[in-house]
């Protein structure tokens, strides 16, 4: 139809019918829009959820590890020292101590003996310097000692056997002696159960272990020096009490030795089997030694500074990251869910920068980690009141976590639609909390 064939009646319908159709598809585009707009706020929603979940439990895992009544504590963490000699591992809440330790004999390993000798006997080798060598792990190490002209046997063993035990090699010397029969002769320990044909005791400059017997190269028999057949026990002492077991690996409950000790025949006291009461006088704080080597050492049952602190590095990561997540998003529960977690951290900055702790750009990280494993020796109580007491820094940052964690996405503000009152129940009331 052209327009000269409208009338003024029929192009005034025309028209109307025209803008309606305009209407009905600027309407569909409007509401496909909006589809779209809320399809990707849902999507956006629904991503933030997760992450703010993932967030969530990061905090909550890394907090719980600092408290005290928690099975993981990680103050509670111990660890085990013994200079080389002893080895092991210590349950949480192990007694903190320091033994006198020395071990013997290792159970199952060989020994080398001298031949027996005359002790007040004037030695054959004559005076000097002399230098033998004992070869451990393709390595040769020399030892000297000095013989004087009426040094006796005895004089000569003890000498020989003191720079053994001062060569750090993990052997065990010392003197046998038969006082009725005026005998010595000197023992060697130490020596892991195959091992005997690796490790051997040879001279480098005279024969002085050839005049006295001490020989790798056979087996001893009657008075003449040699390796000695497989020990059955370990041999050791701890505070100066004698003791021996059929096993290199020894439990002490909170200080104290594993029960039941029974007297043996030579004066030692044996280890006995588990302990019957499960652990001991205080419980199941149980540290574990390894007797690793003949020797004396102090043994250290110390808390484990290095788990402490990284269990508190790992609060404050994952801390500072949900601050970061909390603050990319424009709800109001989740600005004062940031806000109550923030403060709670910049008011004990001071006591956090007195453990090596500052704040940089935002976020609390450790900067100074000898400082803050110093704090951890010197006083761990007073850091883990800090983090993990009544009010401490890990439960109140917990409160805050929980609270944002069940806030609703609200993206308007509050003092333009909402009420103190039903503001309080959508974001918690944080600054009243116990928790």
């Amino acid at each position: 139809m052209q327009i000269a064939d409208f009338t003024p009646d029929s192009f005034h319908k025309f028209l109307a019918g025209l803008e309606s159709e305009q209407a009905s598809r600027r309407q569909s585009y409007y509401l496909a829009t909006q589809r779209v707009f809320f399809n990707k706020q849902q999507a956006t929603n629904q991503n933030f959820s997760k992450e703010l979940r993932r967030g969530s439990n990061r905090v909550l895992d890394s907090a719980t590890a600092l408290f005290a009544d928690s099975a993981r504590n990680v103050f509670n963490a111990r660890t085990v020292s013994g200079g080389g000699i002893v080895s092991g591992d210590a349950a949480e809440g192990a007694h903190q101590a320091r033994h006198a330790i020395t071990v013997l004999r290792l159970a199952g390993t060989r020994g080398v003996t001298s031949d027996t000798l005359d002790a007040k006997a004037q030695n054959a080798s004559g005076p000097g310097v002399y230098s033998f060598l004992v070869k451990s792990n393709n390595q040769d190490i020399r030892l000297s000692v000095k013989i004087d002209q009426l040094d006796t046997n005895e004089q000569v063993l003890e000498k020989v056997a003191d720079a053994i035990n001062g060569a750090g090699l993990g052997l065990n010397a010392a003197i046998e002696r038969n006082n009725l029969a005026g005998t010595a002769r000197l023992r060697v320990d130490g020596f892991a159960p195959g091992a005997i044909s690796s490790v051997t005791l040879r001279d480098a400059s005279r024969t002085l272990l050839a005049d006295i017997g001490l020989s790798t190269k056979r087996f001893a028999e009657g008075t003449t020096g040699g390796i000695t057949e497989v020990n059955d026990n370990a041999v050791f002492t701890i505070d100066n009490a004698t003791f021996v077991s059929g096993t290199n690996r020894v439990a002490l409950y909170d200080g104290s030795l594993t029960y039941p000790i029974r007297n043996t025949t030579d004066g030692t006291q044996m280890l006995g089997g588990s302990n019957r009461g499960g652990g001991g006088l205080y419980g199941a704080h149980r540290a574990t030694i390894n007797l690793d080597a003949a020797g004396t050492a102090a043994l250290q049952i110390n808390p484990d500074t290095d788990a402490a602190a990284q269990g508190i590095e790992s609060f404050l990561d994952s801390a500072g990251k949900f601050l970061d997540l909390l603050e990319a998003h424009t709800a109001h529960a989740y600005s004062q869910a940031s806000g109550f977690i923030r403060s709670e951290l910049d008011a004990r900055a001071r006591s956090l920068e007195d453990m090596g702790i500052k704040e940089s750009n935002g976020t609390y990280k450790i900067e100074r980690g000898a400082l803050l494993r110093d704090r951890l020796d010197n006083n761990p109580g007073a850091a883990q009141s800090l983090f993990a007491g009544p009010g401490g820094l890990a439960r109140r940052t917990v409160f805050g976590t929980l609270q944002a964690s069940i806030a609703p996405m609200v993206n308007f503000a509050p003092a333009e639609t909402l009420s103190d009152s039903s503001l309080a129940r959508i974001t918690g009331t944080f600054f009243n909390s116990t928790f």
